[in-house]
């Protein structure tokens, strides 16, 4: 997603800090010696209310490069029922110590307003950056980003051989297939360095750890890559909150019509008729990855069941799915708070274990957004639009990226509606 602005004249460094709390929140703190800014942050009302929905999992990390002055942008990312990374929050420190991170982490908390949904974190194996959650969020976890861990080991060695078995001990799935992988040529560096803190790395020491698919740091970065193509490394640090100010406005007002848009279509899943009813409530990505997920379900059998629960054989694992609390025991629904291919399972064969029922702690990946429709259109199978058809819906997209650009969202979002409503017959 690049975004091409020219802003003729930039407001002066109080203007942008009236601007941004006419809108949302900004914190500072300044040096009583010096007078010098060394920590600013500033958090939108939209943002807020985005962390109230989706936060139970934030990815933090810094950048470089984004201003003249030297300060190091920090961003909290949360993802949303799309699949997207949205920031919630946005800080700027002159230096990365634990002080900094901890002041950080305090005006987030104090701007949210209450931090206890959070459950997870997840960053780089910066120490700064890992005591300071530590410190100040007590209940969450923190999860050290998966790619960040394999690039450290492949520091410490050359020799391929021993770097796959390091790859595998950070997907290893049990404990004993951790023992089985670890090589002894690699085991004293390993157990001086990463033993102590296997929880935070090891997928086999994080059974009940939720993740939402972030086992990497990869939405936080992708946020930094898009916002670094609208800041420069020339510009004052006023002049750089008042561009994020601005790029953050327009993700808020593209996702929202990007949102509309894709409830619009039909979407394609390869998943049998029972199964249906449950897609129909997810988005797309939360759909495709649970049809997935059911579609390895060849091995799987009910060994026992009462009016409680029911016991799944899926291969050499025993799972339990409890009707009463709508959970399972396996690493997929604990983990990513979707319905599993045990709930599927059991939802299909045994008619206590309702539609409600699996449905009532995955709500996070539903369309929640009030003006997309209750019933979004899903077919088991669709006709491949022709030619025109896609050359339609390709024009259709690009006139309603350049209206959200230039008008209000509410004036954007009557027009998609009275236009689909006109072309219904061709949006497949």
């Amino acid at each position: 997603m690049q975004f091409k602005v020219t802003l003729q004249a930039m407001p002066l460094r109080p203007d942008v800090i009236r601007i941004i709390r006419q809108s949302g929140q900004v914190a500072e703190y300044v040096d009583s010696n010096t007078g010098i800014t060394n920590r600013i942050c500033f958090a939108l009302d939209s943002q807020v209310q985005l962390y109230r929905k989706y936060g139970e999992v934030v990815c933090i990390d810094s950048t470089y490069n984004t201003n003249k002055d030297g300060y190091s942008l920090f961003q909290l990312v949360v993802t949303d029922n799309m699949g997207h990374g949205r920031p919630v929050f946005l800080a700027w420190t002159r230096r990365e110590r634990a002080c900094d991170v901890a002041w950080i982490l305090e005006e987030f908390k104090r701007m949210m307003q209450n931090t206890s949904i959070t459950e997870t974190f997840i960053m780089d194996s910066a120490s700064c950056e890992i005591s300071a959650v530590r410190n100040s969020q007590i209940q969450a976890k923190i999860v050290i980003c998966a790619f960040h861990v394999c690039r450290a080991f492949s520091r410490k060695t050359r020799n391929p051989f021993v770097r796959r078995f390091l790859y595998r001990l950070v997907k290893a799935a049990t404990p004993e297939s951790v023992i089985r992988t670890v090589d002894r040529r690699v085991w004293n560096y390993v157990r001086r360095y990463w033993v102590p803190k296997k929880e935070t790395w090891a997928t086999a020491y994080m059974p009940n750890t939720l993740l939402l698919f972030n086992s990497t740091n990869n939405r936080v970065e992708s946020s930094h890559s898009h916002l670094k193509r609208y800041l420069h490394r020339r510009d004052p640090l006023h002049v750089c909150m008042y561009k994020t100010y601005k790029w953050c406005v327009r993700v808020e007002k593209r996702r929202s019509v990007e949102a509309i848009v894709e409830s619009c279509r039909t979407h394609k899943y390869h998943a049998p008729e029972p199964v249906m009813p449950i897609l129909r409530n997810f988005t797309p990505y939360a759909a495709k990855l649970i049809a997935k997920d059911y579609s390895r379900n060849r091995r799987m059998s009910i060994e026992l069941y009462t009016d409680d629960m029911a016991i799944i054989n899926d291969d050499i694992y025993l799972h339990q799915v409890e009707y009463t609390n709508s959970s399972c025991t396996c690493r997929t629904f604990r983990a990513q708070r979707i319905p599993c291919r045990h709930m599927l399972l059991v939802h299909t064969l045994i008619p206590q274990f309702t539609v409600e029922k699996v449905l009532r702690l995955c709500r996070r990946w539903f369309w929640r957004d009030p003006l997309l429709p209750i019933s979004v259109p899903c077919e088991s199978s669709v006709k491949k639009p022709c030619r025109e058809i896609l050359q339609l819906r390709r024009q259709f997209n690009r006139s309603f990226a350049v209206m959200q650009d230039n008008y209000s969202n509410e004036y954007t979002i009557s027009a998609l509606r009275a236009t689909l409503n006109y072309f219904q017959n061709f949006l497949v």
